[in-house]
């Protein structure tokens, strides 16, 4: 709910702490390829929109070329796996485009796992749903007032200040260059956003709980030339709790690195996005992350 960085949430969930390979999503279409067509919606979610027309590159790290291929516009349809030696892989298929995005998470069975969902987020719907397992299918309003923030290759309007509600839950947030936050409420008596009044998790398993309450932010320390635009640098991420538990998130070219302390995110993450369209990455827990653009 919290965006993690925007898109790049798909990409810290992965591999990270509650035993799923993947982070798993909710309902909604997982959308058309590069060709600009929508995604066929399913469980009534509406499809995001892949096309292949990006927003401007950013500025490349090496010395001021002008940034190509996936450097400049990650619109498309990923394939994605994660294995760790033991385990069966997981895969999953992300879309993303100007209009939105999806994922759906392909999980084999197992007891720490999260099992098969579909997340979807579209702008123009202003809406996000997710379905997992046979769960019903949640639905959250998104409403979002602009202001300037370049993304650099991730086609989504990321800026401004932000309010996702669903029944029992409300979250509001910022994004803007150097500064991410959000902070949730919940009219349920549970301790956690996205848990009901017993205590079953209603969001997306996989994906860290917030406290009712209370704010999470990044805040970037220093910037660093990258294609993800001003998301470039380096970032710490905590809550206004005394807590202890924090990430430090480095962006710079192509490369983000997570390093948490944070329950469900411990560990150093590392991911790299080329130009030509192929990710890979790897996790100190074993995993060994991977993706292809199609």
């Amino acid at each position: 709910m919290t965006l993690r960085l925007g898109v790049l949430a798909a990409l810290l969930g992965m591999g990270c702490g509650s035993g799923s390979a993947l982070p798993a999503g909710g309902s909604g279409g997982v959308a058309g390829a590069a060709n600009g067509s929508g995604g066929a919606g399913a469980s009534g979610g509406a499809g995001a929109s892949a096309g292949a027309a990006g927003t401007a590159g950013a500025t490349g790290a090496g010395g001021g070329a002008a940034a190509s291929g996936c450097a400049k516009d990650l619109s498309g349809t990923w394939d994605v796996i994660a294995a760790r030696v033991g385990y069966s892989p997981s895969s999953g298929i992300i879309v993303i485009g100007p209009g939105g995005f999806s994922i759906m998470v392909m999980n084999p069975a197992g007891p720490t796992r999260s099992p098969h969902g579909h997340f979807d987020y579209s702008a123009d719907a202003k809406q996000m749903t997710f379905q997992q397992g046979g769960s019903p299918t949640r639905t959250i309003s998104a409403e979002n007032t602009p202001a300037p923030l370049d993304a650099g290759s991730i086609p989504l309007a990321l800026g401004g200040a932000w309010q996702f509600t669903s029944m029992d839950d409300q979250c509001t947030g910022q994004a803007m260059a150097g500064l991410v936050s959000v902070r949730c409420l919940s009219t349920q008596s549970a301790y956690n956003v996205g848990e009901d009044s017993e205590g079953s998790i209603v969001w997306p398993r996989g994906f860290p709980l917030a406290v009712n309450g209370r704010t999470y932010s990044a805040t970037r320390s220093a910037a660093a030339a990258s294609s993800f635009g001003d998301l470039g640098g380096t970032w710490l991420a905590q809550s206004d709790a005394a807590t202890g538990q924090s990430c430090t998130v480095t962006i710079n070219g192509h490369t983000l690195t997570a390093s948490c302390t944070a329950d469900r995110l411990k560990g150093i993450t590392e991911v790299t996005i080329g130009d030509d369209c192929v990710a890979s990455g790897t996790n100190n827990t074993g995993y060994e992350l991977s993706g292809r653009r199609r």
